[in-house]
């Protein structure tokens, strides 16, 4: 293992300039380039970052000093660039999702199986501090076993200041995908054992034929362990947001709330919620992402979220769409 390793970034989007930002942060690391089409967007980046900066992602790929792919495109674009980059021997740190489809994500790992590379996905729900210190009290037994998980996500859209393809279906857009991943991933992550099956709606009922993909869906999950949760989000025109996680135990109820308007962590005491502290002073963010692949790099272990864990979250959303046009609990492929 070489003593630095250079991080190259494809896509200098909404996340790009966060993860060239950590790859110039974590101790061992170079960032070395970042491969971006749009040319306004390279002259931004190349007035931020000291890098080399492209047009075509192949230019990063063919250099001996890149040894991580980051890769924060639109999701359509996410298997094209894995496979090359696992084909070119690199280690890949991938946006959520993995991918858009179950199938896209097969052949992503195939290509990292076959190269020997690793591969993490940037679930960013599992380096929020009240979701990781969440985690850790269930993981303790503070509430005991957990019997049921409910999340709610309500927030206006901001249609106008999202990117075409973020409301295009075909592209990987709409809220199932852009928020539905999270809201998956975490409740997979905190139940601890994989989804088994899926039932609910998804549906744009709220913007209709302005959109081509989902404003809103609601969708039970069912686990290996038997236990259920429901998941529900709704993107309106106009309202206030709110995002609320309750997580019920035998013993006990935590609720977590990872996003605004008002960020917390509770636990009851009685019949009370009572607010506590995140464990840590704060949240690791896309550096965490990041470190803990350096980490399994350099420590040669498995990886925290691994491809198959992405696929298993990409999986489920796709029996959420199916299970509204068959109208049926589908189980997972």
């Amino acid at each position: 293992m070489v003593q630095t390793l250079g991080v190259a970034v494809v896509g200098y989007g909404r996340v790009g300039g966060a993860h060239m930002r950590s790859a110039q942060q974590i101790p061992g690391t170079r960032l070395v380039g970042l491969a971006e089409v749009l040319p306004v967007r390279r002259q931004e980046a190349a007035k931020q970052f000291d890098c080399l900066v492209v047009e075509d992602y192949h230019d990063l790929l063919g250099r001996d000093d890149v040894h991580i792919v980051t890769i924060a495109l639109p999701h359509w674009l996410h298997e094209r660039v894995a496979v090359d980059a696992a084909r070119a021997g690199k280690h890949l740190l991938v946006e959520k999702p993995l991918a858009m489809e179950p199938d896209e994500c097969d052949r992503i790992n195939a290509a990292v199986a076959a190269a020997g590379t690793k591969l993490m996905v940037a679930h960013s729900q599992h380096y929020n501090p009240f979701n990781q210190t969440a985690k850790a009290l269930i993981e303790e037994g503070a509430i005991g076993q957990i019997v049921f998980q409910t999340v709610t996500w309500y927030k206006p859209l901001g249609l106008a200041l999202r990117p075409p393809w973020g409301m295009d279906r075909s592209k990987g857009g709409g809220m199932l995908q852009m928020n539905g991943a999270h809201m998956i991933d975490v409740c997979r992550w905190f139940e601890g054992v994989p989804i088994v099956s899926v039932s609910g709606r998804v549906g744009n009922d709220v913007f209709g034929d302005c959109v081509k993909a989902d404003d809103s869906f609601v969708g039970i999950l069912r686990f290996a362990d038997s236990k259920v949760t429901s998941i529900a989000h709704v993107a309106y025109e106009e309202g206030v947001e709110t995002y609320i996680h309750d997580v019920i135990g035998t013993r006990g109820q935590l609720r977590v709330a990872s996003y605004p308007p008002a960020p917390g962590l509770w636990i009851n005491h009685g019949s009370v919620l009572e607010a506590i502290p995140p464990r840590g002073s704060h949240s690791r963010g896309l550096q965490g992402e990041l470190q803990d692949l350096v980490t399994c790099l350099r420590e040669n272990r498995e990886v925290p979220i691994t491809g198959a864990y992405g696929r298993e979250i990409v999986a489920a959303m796709s029996a959420l769409e199916a299970s509204t046009r068959e109208q049926r609990e589908v189980p997972l492929r």
